[in-house]
């Protein structure tokens, strides 16, 4: 009598624990897309605002920043639904700040160069 009892607790508690990490990742997952969705489209909105300056928009460094910065929400999304994945598949509990590693450099690498090329921008700028 007591092994069935702790038997049907012992399960009770695994599918409540299986249906908590379920949703936790739905919930990432949603956010995540409908995240990647809303930069999608200011993306698209910017891009197309500025489809006229096409020879001067190659060299303009605010567009340039606002795409890295597109690419970067959208890198992240896209790293949150993969950790997710792995950690409620594989239980890779650190996977999610290896995502968010990965995140950050880019981020750190794409900042760098635009950080260079707008110091370049403003000595020559300055020099006329």
């Amino acid at each position: 009598m007591d092994k069935d009892i702790l038997r049907s607790l012992l399960c009770f508690r695994l599918q409540r624990s299986y249906h908590r990490k379920r949703s936790a990742f739905r919930l990432y997952q949603a956010l995540a897309e409908r995240e990647a969705l809303a930069y999608r489209r200011e993306l698209l909105l910017i891009l197309a605002r500025n489809a006229e300056k096409s020879a001067i928009s190659h060299h303009d460094l605010n567009l340039r920043g606002v795409f890295l910065h597109g690419i970067a929400d959208a890198g992240s999304s896209i790293g949150v639904i993969l950790a997710a994945g792995c950690v409620y598949f594989f239980n890779w509990l650190w996977a999610d700040a290896v995502a968010s590693l990965l995140v950050a450099l880019f981020l750190s690498i794409s900042a760098i160069s635009l950080i260079k090329d707008s110091l370049r921008q403003f000595q020559l700028t300055c020099k006329l």
